[in-house]
């Protein structure tokens, strides 16, 4: 099985546990969600954005080893630029992590997350001026 197959198959269930998570958040308003609900749900998001970004990372270099023409370039343009997207939403969603957790241990994880993320955000940049 190849990897991106791999990552299709693991944003298809993900995708099918927030659905989950999200069918039972909405029995609840934004005041009296259990807590344990609302972490899953940012966990889970977190995870389909990250899946998301690695699909498009992994698009991006077939792209460029693939694509042709006058019309090459946008392609990889638009490939890196959602994976670009991808990843943003992902750090926000682990710094709202970050800001409610109270644990130094979780809140030490999500920081070497949130460097990771953050330098996978420098690498596509620096790959995007690059086409420029």
């Amino acid at each position: 099985m190849e990897e991106k197959d791999i990552l299709m198959q693991k944003l298809k269930m993900a995708n099918r546990a927030l659905a989950i998570l999200e069918e039972r958040a909405a029995a609840y308003t934004s005041a009296t969600i259990p807590v344990d609900l609302q972490i899953s749900l940012e966990d889970k998001r977190a995870e389909v954005a990250d899946t998301k970004a690695q699909l498009a990372a992994l698009d991006a270099p077939a792209v460029a080893r693939t694509a042709s023409g006058p019309g090459a370039t946008g392609g990889r343009r638009k490939s890196l630029e959602t994976a670009i997207e991808t990843l943003e939403e992902k750090l926000i969603l682990l710094r709202q992590q970050w800001a409610i957790q109270a644990g130094t241990s979780v809140k030490f994880q999500l920081e070497k997350e949130i460097e990771q993320t953050e330098a996978e955000l420098d690498d596509l940049h620096a790959r995007l001026d690059a086409l420029d």
